[in-house]
């Protein structure tokens, strides 16, 4: 049987900001303690599972996670957060830019959202990773 090709993603543990619901894009936040049992969890999840590659952001959040899960992975900046601007420490009903208020809508497609925000960093970026790492 031919060896299978899979990718699995894993998002960073909780952080203050992310329990309260506001926007936390490029400030780098410690996970909460909470935030570290999770990424324990992962690990105990993927425990034996050997990858070929393991990318994590260049945020202490999510080195942090990889860490506590067992892994040491290789920064990869194209896997950052959304820079959220004016919006960034803020929740969805918080005012954001001149009034206009941060709200994210849900593509319904693995919880992916897009920050409805002007002046704000498009979620339509693209990036530059394939599957052979290049």
């Amino acid at each position: 049987m031919p060896p299978r090709n899979e990718i699995v993603l894993v998002r960073h543990g909780e952080t203050e900001w992310s329990r309260s619901g506001r926007h936390t894009g490029r400030t780098d936040l410690p996970l909460t303690e909470k935030g570290c049992q999770q990424a324990r969890a992962v690990g105990a999840l993927l425990a034996g599972r050997r990858f070929g590659r393991v990318l994590v952001s260049p945020l202490a959040r999510a080195r942090e996670t990889a860490r506590l899960a067992g892994y040491a992975g290789e920064r990869e900046p194209d896997l950052s957060e959304w820079d959220y601007g004016d919006c960034e420490g803020r929740t969805e009903r918080g005012t954001c830019v001149r009034g206009a208020s941060c709200r994210t809508e849900t593509a319904g497609v693995l919880g992916t959202e897009t920050l409805i925000v002007p002046g704000v960093e498009s979620t339509k970026r693209g990036g530059r990773l394939n599957a052979n790492g290049a």
